[in-house]
C-alpha cells in the first residue's frame, strides 16, 4: 500500500485487522455451511442467490466477473438455481440482447429463511459477549458494512465501464 495516509504503525493495524476480519468471516461461513448444505445447496449457490438478493438484478457475465467463476461455470450454477424456480432470467427492457439474472419471490424466501437459520447461530455463539461490546461493535459493522458495499458497487459499475468500451 502506498497510501501516504498510513504510515508503518497504521498499516500494521490494518493488516491485522483485515487478516481477523478475514478470519472471522471464514468462521461464520464454517458455522453456516451446515444450514446451507441442510437446504439443498452448495455454498457457490448460496452465495450466488446471496449477491443477488444483496445487488439486485445483474447479467452473467457480471455474477461470473465479480465471483472470480468462468462465464460457462456461473451458467451452470444459475441453470441449477433456476431448475428450483430460486432465480429467473429476464430480458433487459432497454436492450433485449441483454439477460438479467434476479431472484424469484420464493428464491428471495429462501436466502431469507437461511439467512434466519444463519443469524440464530450466530447469535447463540454473541449471546455471552457484554451489551455494551454489542453496541459499539453494531455501529462499527454498519459503517464498515456501507463502505465495503460501495466497494462492491464501484468494482462492477467499473467493470461495466469496461465492458461497454
Amino acid at each position: 500500500m502506498n497510501d501516504s495516509k498510513l504510515d508503518g504503525k497504521n498499516y500494521e493495524k490494518l493488516s491485522e485487522f483485515t487478516n481477523s476480519l478475514r478470519s472471522l468471516l471464514q468462521e461464520v461461513m464454517f458455522l453456516q455451511m451446515s444450514s446451507v448444505r441442510d437446504n439443498g445447496l452448495t455454498v457457490p449457490k448460496f452465495f450466488l442467490l446471496k449477491f443477488l438478493n444483496y445487488h439486485g438484478e445483474r447479467k452473467t457475465s457480471d455474477i461470473s466477473q465479480l465471483l472470480g467463476i468462468s462465464l460457462p461455470t456461473a451458467s451452470e450454477i444459475l441453470n441449477s438455481i433456476e431448475s428450483d424456480e430460486l432465480i429467473e432470467r429476464v430480458h433487459d427492457e432497454k436492450d433485449r440482447r441483454v439477460v438479467m439474472v434476479r431472484l424469484t419471490d420464493q428464491g428471495r424466501a429462501f436466502v431469507k429463511g437461511i439467512e434466519c437459520q444463519n443469524q440464530a447461530l450466530i447469535e447463540k455463539s454473541l449471546s455471552e459477549m457484554p451489551n455494551h461490546d454489542l453496541d459499539a461493535m453494531l455501529d462499527f459493522l454498519k459503517e464498515l458494512t456501507v463502505l465495503i458495499h460501495n466497494s462492491v458497487e464501484r468494482k462492477i459499475q467499473r467493470q461495466g465501464d469496461h465492458d461497454g468500451n
